[in-house]
């Protein structure tokens, strides 16, 4: 499995990949409904606990609380 990484904007609740080189983009947004949807996501893409301890700390700090 190759490493990507992973760029959610919870304005929209939206997921993005891109290499891991910061600038190749794989794929287009993926519209989500809501962080619930974003977090199936990230556990789809095998996210490890301290990578999701993360993703939670940054959405706490920065974005809007997840429904």
């Amino acid at each position: 499995m190759q490493r990507v990484l992973v760029n959610v904007a919870s304005n929209g609740w939206s997921v993005h990949f891109i290499g891991r080189d910061g600038q190749t983009r794989i794929g287009l947004w993926l519209l989500h409904d809501g962080h619930e949807e974003v977090l199936e996501i990230l556990r789809w893409c095998e996210i490890t606990e301290k990578a999701l301890a993360d993703h939670h700390s940054a959405i706490r700090r920065w974005g809007p609380t997840p429904q």
